[in-house]
């Protein structure tokens, strides 16, 4: 290939598609571990065993659904990193940094909604007799809060090509998940697989955080912490009006018009989002269908607030 007018090293293509590739073995060996000591751990529990695992397995494919709406998101990153990394203009720091404060303000009230509200979320997905589920998906949805930190530092290392940092991650990723299933799942049980899927990540997450940080990527952890404020006190302050309805489904929906109302003007008043950030998130949700049209139906509610604190304030 190389030699052949393409312009394409065919020894670097093959030593990034195997270093991309080392991912998913680490996620295959990790998963199939996790799924070996669940069954080994409730084998011995009789009908209690079978209603722990059911549990434990409603949570986590209920996550997955989550995370896969989260992905749709996603998907344009990848191609926009590389766009910006080969472009020449020298502006993917400024780009990943809007990217991922744009990223944080939409997904961590809703995960954080998502954890609160667990209860009623098991309830309404899978009915009544899977609210022990919920204890499970408590845990493990603890995952949402990095997803962004994971999605942008994860795009921006593929899109530069660093293979080193990616086989790198992904044994620190094998490592961290055989250390924590095997010595929490044996050690707690269920709960200590729910422990281990939701910390196993964060060893890799850190390393390549700190990696960015030493090639020039600086974050503005004070802007999210400003999010998460606001995130927080969204949910709070749904809980004592939404408590007050008998039904899950009532409750989910009043709390989650309360959610968005509150958020919306907490992130306002603290100008935690900017122009460049809203008009990023404006362009993804264009290309993205159903889940794009709530975005931005959002984001028109959004910037009338905005705008609204703008002419009082």
């Amino acid at each position: 290939i190389s030699g052949g007018g393409c312009g394409l090293d065919f020894k670097e293509v093959l030593t990034y598609a195997l270093a991309v590739y080392s991912g998913s073995v680490a996620g295959a060996i990790v998963g199939r571990l996790q799924s070996y000591i669940l069954g080994f751990v409730t084998a011995g529990l009789g009908v209690l065993g079978n209603a722990m695992a059911g549990y434990f397995n409603a949570a986590y494919n209920f996550l997955g659904a989550v995370t896969a709406v989260y992905g749709a998101i996603a998907t344009p990153l990848l191609p926009l990193f590389v766009y910006q990394s080969k472009s020449g203009e020298g502006n993917l720091e400024g780009v990943a940094e809007a990217t991922l404060s744009a990223l944080l303000a939409l997904t961590l009230p809703l995960s954080l909604f998502s954890i609160v509200y667990s209860g009623d979320v098991i309830r309404a997905v899978y009915g009544f007799e899977y609210v022990s589920a919920a204890f499970y998906y408590t845990i493990i949805s603890l995952t949402l809060l990095t997803w962004p930190f994971s999605v942008i530092a994860g795009s921006i290392i593929q899109a530069e090509g660093y293979k080193q940092v990616i086989l790198k991650s992904n044994i620190i990723g094998l490592a961290a998940g055989v250390t924590l299933y095997t010595s929490l799942g044996l050690l707690l049980g269920v709960p200590g697989l729910a422990i281990a899927y939701a910390a196993a990540g964060v060893p890799a997450l850190v390393y390549q955080l700190l990696f960015l940080s030493r090639r020039g990527f600086e974050f503005d952890y004070s802007k999210y912490a400003k999010i998460f404020a606001a995130s927080a006190v969204a949910v709070a302050s749904s809980i004592p009006l939404a408590v007050l309805l008998p039904l899950s489904i009532a409750r989910l929906t009043l709390g989650f018009l309360i959610t968005l109302l509150a958020y919306s003007v907490a992130t306002a008043g603290l100008h935690a989002l900017t122009d460049i950030e809203l008009s990023f998130l404006g362009r993804v949700s264009r290309s993205i269908p159903v889940v794009g049209e709530v975005v931005s139906a959002y984001l028109g509610l959004y910037k009338r607030i905005q705008d609204y604190f703008a002419r009082r304030f």
